[in-house]
């Protein structure tokens, strides 16, 4: 619990930087955004996720494993420019995601205005 989410792969990243393997995504520019986030997992269920900006847990973003093998969230965001978001492990039991080839998590980030 309390351990952010890496991420193995980078699709466009338009906006944002990450490096692969790692958990953290770096937006660049000021703005609002939508933050979807998917993951599927082995294990974990009643579990809960949200997504962190510079370390501290978003409320709005919190989202409860509930599905024995699959959950979507997501969340609108006021970030500024360098803001750093990870995708969190906040309650309940360990969560095991899902090997490659398959995704286990995967972050999209809209930047709306």
């Amino acid at each position: 619990m309390g351990e952010d989410v890496p991420f193995n792969k980078n699709n466009a990243l338009n906006g944002a930087t990450h490096s692969e393997g790692s958990s953290v995504i770096t937006v660049n520019q000021a703005g609002d955004y939508k933050v979807d986030f998917e993951l599927n997992y082995s294990t974990g269920q009643n579990s809960m996720m949200a997504i962190t900006v510079n370390g501290e847990v978003q409320d709005s973003s919190s989202t409860p494993l509930t599905d024995p093998s699959h959950v979507k969230g997501s969340a609108q965001l006021t970030l500024e420019a360098g803001d750093s978001i990870t995708l969190r492990h906040v309650l309940g039991l360990l969560i095991q995601l899902v090997p490659s080839p398959e995704v286990g998590a995967k972050m999209e980030i809209t930047k709306v205005k």
